[in-house]
């Protein structure tokens, strides 16, 4: 297999749980972080006029999902048993719900109204989902796998780019024992420490 490719805009946004997996599994990856003056040309190698796209072997695949599920598979950092493989799937499109609850908290960060239906309503509603929804250490039991790295990911961004978050965060001891056990994977938190 030739070496991968991610390519992304120069931040974090849906590239980054792209980015924080390749580096928890220590496989190798060009990081192509594409500027917005190259983006209308990039644009259009891309499937779906989108990013992240994962290139290899001559290959393209977009979605964050399905990268996400292609690179964990593919490098057995995903469940093997079928049902396993449908709930992983199923999580891994449920953090990308709570993902898109995160780009539009950023954006309206400054209307004070929508901040506390935020930290009120719809934060408490997805820490609550996902504590219950955890079967052992992680998620699906007391294996790390890639679902783990992309609700990881989501509840980083909204503890370090969200003022208020942490509080509510704070309130869940189960979720946060999780989100502080995938961040003390070796590899993942080399690459963190690295960023700060």
């Amino acid at each position: 297999m030739g070496g991968y490719r991610v390519s992304y805009f120069p931040f974090e946004g849906r590239g980054e749980q792209v980015r924080q997996l390749f580096h928890t599994i220590g496989v190798d990856f060009e990081d192509n972080r594409v500027e917005f003056k190259d983006w209308p040309e990039f644009k259009k190698k891309t499937p779906f006029g989108s990013m992240p796209t994962l290139e290899f072997d001559g290959k393209i695949l977009a979605q964050g999902t399905a990268i996400i599920y292609y690179v964990s598979k593919v490098h057995k950092f995903w469940p093997t048993d079928p049902v396993e493989d449908a709930q992983a799937i199923s999580l891994v499109c449920a953090a990308e719900d709570f993902r898109i609850a995160y780009f539009k908290a950023w954006k309206l960060r400054e209307d004070k109204s929508e901040m506390k239906k935020l930290y009120e309503e719809t934060l408490p509603k997805f820490y609550a989902t996902f504590e219950n929804l955890l079967q052992g250490k992680y998620l699906l039991g007391d294996t790390l796998y890639g679902c783990d790295i992309s609700l990881f990911n989501v509840l980083n961004a909204f503890i370090l780019y969200l003022e208020g978050s942490k509080d509510v965060f704070a309130k869940y001891s189960k979720l946060s024992a999780y989100h502080k056990l995938v961040g003390q994977n070796k590899n993942l938190a080399a690459y963190l420490n690295k960023k700060e």
